[in-house]
């Protein structure tokens, strides 16, 4: 029978694999990719693969000048979305981070 520290030290090992490998698996189907769409008429949506889904933003969001950190209400269930500088144009940040500025967050 196997000592209790090889085990131990099997299982730091696995655990850290496995997390990175699970992650790299949603990474790889773009379970982190979505998108914002802003309309007059039904306010904020996030887009996932073919879905739009209505969305509020919460107060408790974060703006910054190198990222954003949107706390949003989907559904009734509270989620939270992360927008980086550089993972968007200049632009499209600019005119983000504009509009959740001078927006009332709810």
């Amino acid at each position: 029978m196997l000592p209790l520290s090889y085990v131990l030290k099997a299982l730091l090992i696995l655990v850290p694999v496995s997390s990175f490998y699970f992650y790299i698996q949603r990474y790889r189907h773009h379970y982190y990719a979505f998108s914002l769409k802003y309309s007059a008429e039904s306010s904020w949506e996030l887009s996932e693969g073919d879905d739009y889904l209505a969305m509020h933003i919460l107060k408790s969001s974060v703006l910054t000048s190198f990222i954003i950190i949107l706390h949003v209400e989907i559904d009734n269930k509270r989620r939270s979305l992360l927008v980086c500088q550089d993972a968007v144009s200049a632009e499209e940040y600019r005119r983000l981070f504009v509009a959740l500025k001078i927006m009332k967050l709810e």
